[in-house]
């Protein structure tokens, strides 16, 4: 189970991008602002409950809600829109 404030951000970032099929990079360029939808796909394609997406965009931005329809994708589908959507690395 990914948690970013039991396991630290360098651990939680790893286990992200290991859990998702992500570079790390890409895992931690997922949590800057502009990228927050694709830090979601990310958890989701990491296997995280919605409770899991919420509690991590609350610790990262608090001021940003977790997209409407996060709870309809299952990680299969989270998967493949991350594989057909390039990372844009300027964020």
């Amino acid at each position: 189970m990914l948690k970013l404030d039991h396991a630290g951000a360098a651990l939680f970032l790893s286990g992200l991008a290991a859990n998702a099929g992500l570079a790390r990079e890409t895992a931690i360029m997922c949590t800057t602002e502009s990228q927050m939808p694709r830090l979601a796909l990310s958890l989701v394609a990491a296997n995280v409950r919605r409770e899991g997406v919420v509690a991590t965009f609350s610790a990262l931005h608090p001021d940003i809600a977790v997209p409407a329809g996060i709870k309809l994708l299952d990680p299969a589908r989270a998967t493949a829109l991350l594989a057909d959507t390039p990372m844009d690395m300027q964020a």
